[in-house]
């Protein structure tokens, strides 16, 4: 199995649901696949661009070291230049911050990620764990 369009799409409408449902608007959202590239990339109006980076690179940071940004957020404690140096190595598309969060399909293999920024870190992460349940995904944080 492979992350489709029509899942990108369906975790992105689900994710700006439950935003609104948790009163965090207006935010980015990014999608990618397996390989860290971008599917879907939304920033909802009043958003600065700067946190559709952010949304990207917490997908693709989680895909790149293989956990969700909360892991990598606990594995960069003591460790911080160590990631600062892999944010380098990787243009800095790592952000070890909770908001990218790793899908995985019923077989357990890893099809994509989401990144949201804009909310407090723990709230992105609520958001993206419930989109990526609410399409029959299993989000892995």
């Amino acid at each position: 199995m492979y992350l489709t369009l029509e899942h990108a799409l369906a975790i992105l409408a689900a994710a700006r649901k439950r935003a609104a449902e948790l009163g965090r608007t207006p935010l980015a959202y990014a999608i990618v696949d397996a390989g860290g590239r971008v599917i879907v990339q939304a920033r909802e109006d009043g958003q600065g661009f700067g946190r559709g980076t952010i949304a990207v690179a917490k997908a693709s940071g989680s895909i790149a070291l293989g956990m969700s940004g909360a892991k990598l957020a606990k594995a960069a404690d003591g460790y911080e230049n160590w990631f600062t140096g892999i944010s380098g190595a990787l243009d800095g598309q790592v952000v070890p911050t909770p908001g990218g969060v790793l899908i995985r399909c019923s077989n357990g293999h890893v099809i994509g990620a989401v990144g949201i920024a804009g909310a407090p870190s723990q709230d992105d992460e609520d958001i993206a764990v419930t989109a990526i349940s609410a399409v029959g995904l299993t989000p892995d944080s």
